[in-house]
Order: C-alpha cells, then structure tokens, then sequence
C-alpha cells in the first residue's frame, strides 16, 4: 500500500500544471486523490461509466463551475482525473505528457492494485439467505467486493483505504494550509529582494488590489470574495508580477534561486492555445508565479513598461483598474475588484501611487476603439451591479457610482483619434478584441 501512495505522490508531484489530481481505477475507485468530494464523485462516475469502452489515451472533458474536469484512460484499468483551472488543450497536453514520461509507473500501480484486490470466494451451498453486511463495514473495500461476496462476515483482507486514510487527511489538509500561507507576504517579499539586485519586479492582481487597500475597505473584500479567517489565503492572492523584457534573463534566474523553475513547455501552451505572447510561469513547492513582460496583453493591451516604476511594489492603481477592465469575460468577481478599487482610492489626472489617473486612461482608450468598448461596458455594468451588494452602506454605493461617472465623463470627452472613429464605424459586427486563454 505504501508503494502505491508514493507513486502516486510522484505523479501528482510530476503535473506540468497546477491542477487537482485523482488516480481511479476501472471499478471506479480511488487509489489516490487530491480533488474535492464534489469532483471525486464525478470522476468516479465518468470513468467507471467509460473505462470499459475506451482505449487507452481517449479522454472526457467535464465543465465543473470555474475549472475542467478531465478524466484520461492511461493504462488498461487506471484513469487520471485532472481538475484545473487551465484551458481544455492545456490540461488534456498534461495528461499526454504524463502518459509519456510516467507510463511505467502507471503500470506499476495497476499490478500493485490487482495483486491487492481478491477475487470473491465460491458460493456457498443452497440454504438460508445470510444476513447482508452492513455498508459500513466495507465501504474502503473494492467495489466488486461490496457486490459479490456473500459471508456472515466481512472478508479477512487489508482493504484498499483510497479516499485519503485517517492518517493522511491530516497532510492534506496541512499542504493546502501551506500552499497559500501568506501569499501576498511572498510577493511583496520577491518584489523588495529583486529590487537589491537591480531587478524590476511588481505586483499584480488580487494580491497587488489588496495592498492598495485600507484596512476597512480589506475586511470588505474579504467579504465580497467570501475569503474566511485572518489571511488572504486564497488561490486568487497567490502572487503574479510585471517585469521588463530586458531583464528577462535576470529575472528568471533570480526566481530559480528563490526556488521557483520556468516551466518552458507551458509557457509554449499559453503561446499556442492561449494565444499570450509574453506570460512565463514558474513553478514552485507550494505555488505557481506568472510574470508578464511590458505589458499586460490579453482581450486588450495595458502596456506598463514606462510606467512601472509609478508604485514601489505594485503597477499603480490605474494599470491594474486598466487590467480588470480589459476583460471581455467580466466577472463578478472582477467587478469587486473594481469596487473595492474605487472605494478607497481617488480620481485625479496625475500617476500617483494612490491616484487612479482619469485623463492617462481617457487617453489610452480614445486611441482604441475596441479597448473603449469593453471598458465603458464593464463600467457600467459596474455601475448597476454596485446597488444589489448588500456589504455596502449606501454611502460606500454612491461614493463608487460618482467615481464611475466620474471616469465615463473623462473618457467621454476626450477627443478621439482616427484610428478610433474609423474602428468605431464597424462597431461590434466586427471581433473588437483579441481571444485569449489563461
């Protein structure tokens, strides 16, 4: 049994993304898993529904709430389950990669699993009907077990304990604590040891929000993002940083001997199937780091380059409003980000660590009709979304609505290019922005 738990500890420690893994078997039971309760019982179903009819490599998709489920047949009776938040090319390249590089462990674990389980013994002779055994007394056994085996007693054999034992709940449960243990300490952390090395580093998403915030306005947001207890200990929080193309070089040696790898293969994959030129990820213990170079380039473009220097440890203010704004697939999540944003923070028209610059925005926007399209848009949406949060005082509402009318009316009266008007004639009958996955 132990043999089985540290191949899969292996593999799960071989993933060249960051997903959630299970290891079943063609029973539909779990020999190793890291995955929810709620996807575990879905990857169970799926492949106990399919492995019988599949060959090995051939996969099933599942859309789950924000990530892909995917259920991969590796060997004649295992399946991989792999939940992650990455594209469905991206996770179904993983599994072909594990299938590649681990396939003689795999079919190590799938003897190991045979040898463990027993066959039922023979029926026994025409009589009364013994009393059935109780569930709970066999629920870690194998399924064919529970259904077959007819005894006045359960079968003398070590059970396959396949849901996680007593013993390593613990661990679980202590690694997940540990993966994200003061994410926006590490960050600020990274970006103040780069600094002593000449090397530009600056935050960005939640972690980078967070830091802009009052201590009022963070309790907020926790409540907004329904984070529990004292820590931002949320995947969102874990740390992603701008940098500068010209030193890429000093920067990825500098996050390799922080202990964190650049994971080539997967920056490819983003290149290829997310169609983002300029992220690299690196890979580490107990957390993954995306770094962007020059510029944030996904539905649309927020360049910082020339900018990055604004805040001392994150992009200022404005960029990573530009950043939220930019998504074309607006979230409810990104319009809290936005809230708690324009809740503590003032509009002016200077760059200022604490300022959201109206007119730098208004500017940017005026060059790129497609990029004013989906910004205006997800402001206003912002705008009549703000009055159903019931964690906001009245106040809090009306203060970020005339922040936003605020900045309509800026980029509103700002004179617009050619580049602009001529775009703006076709309108959204035509792709106003660039499709990307991240």
């Amino acid at each position: 049994m132990s043999d089985i738990k540290e191949i899969g500890a292996k593999i799960a420690n071989s993933l060249p993304i960051k997903a959630e893994l299970a290891i079943i078997d063609a029973d539909g039971q779990l020999i190793y898993s890291s995955l929810s309760p709620e996807a575990e019982e879905i990857a169970k179903r799926l492949a106990k529904a399919a492995m019988t009819i599949w060959d090995v490599g051939d996969y099933q998709i599942k859309k789950l709430s924000k990530t892909n489920l995917l259920i991969y047949k590796m060997t004649d009776r295992l399946a991989v389950a792999l939940n992650s938040y990455e594209k469905e090319g991206i996770i179904i390249l993983s599994a072909k990669r594990l299938e590649e590089k681990l396939r003689e462990d795999f079919k190590a674990m799938e003897k190991m699993v045979k040898e463990i389980k027993v066959p039922a013994p023979p029926s026994p002779p025409p009589g009364p009907t013994p009393p059935s055994i109780p569930e709970k007394t066999v629920e870690t056994k194998p399924a064919e077990i529970v259904e077959t085996v007819e005894v006045t007693k359960p079968v003398e054999v070590e059970p396959i304990k396949v849901t996680k034992p007593v013993e390593e709940k613990k661990k679980v449960e202590e690694v997940v604590e540990k993966r994200w243990e003061w994410p926006i300490d590490i960050g600020v952390n990274l970006v103040e040891e780069a600094k002593k090395e000449g090397i530009e580093l600056r935050l960005i998403g939640g972690a980078a929000i967070r830091i802009h915030l009052s201590s009022e306005t963070a309790e907020l947001y926790k409540e907004l993002r329904g984070i529990k207890g004292p820590y931002f200990a949320h995947a969102d929080f874990a740390p992603s940083f701008a940098a500068l193309s010209e030193q890429e070089k000093e920067v990825r040696k500098f996050l390799e001997s922080k202990g964190w790898e650049f994971d080539m293969y997967i920056q490819r994959l983003s290149q290829w199937f997310g169609g983002i030129e300029n992220r690299h990820i690196f890979r580490g213990e107990t957390m993954d780091i995306d770094v962007f170079y020059d510029a944030i380039d996904l539905n649309h473009k927020v360049p910082f380059k020339d900018r990055i220097n604004i805040h001392p440890l994150t992009l200022s203010p404005t960029d990573l409003l530009l950043i939220k704004l930019q998504r074309v697939k607006f979230s409810e999540d990104d319009a809290k980000d936005v809230i708690v944003l324009l809740r503590d923070l003032q509009i002016d028209e200077e760059d200022d660590p604490e300022i959201i610059n109206a007119k730098y925005i208004a500017k940017l926007l005026a060059d790129d009709w497609g990029f004013w399209y989906t910004a205006t848009t997800n402001l206003k949406r912002v705008k009549e979304d703000v009055k159903n949060y019931g964690q906001l005082s009245e106040e809090d509402k009306q203060t970020i609505i005339s922040k936003i009318d605020l900045l309509l009316k800026y980029i509103e009266e700002e004179p617009k290019t050619e580049k602009w008007i001529k775009r703006s004639k076709k309108g959204t009958k035509k792709k106003w922005y660039k499709e990307v996955e991240l």
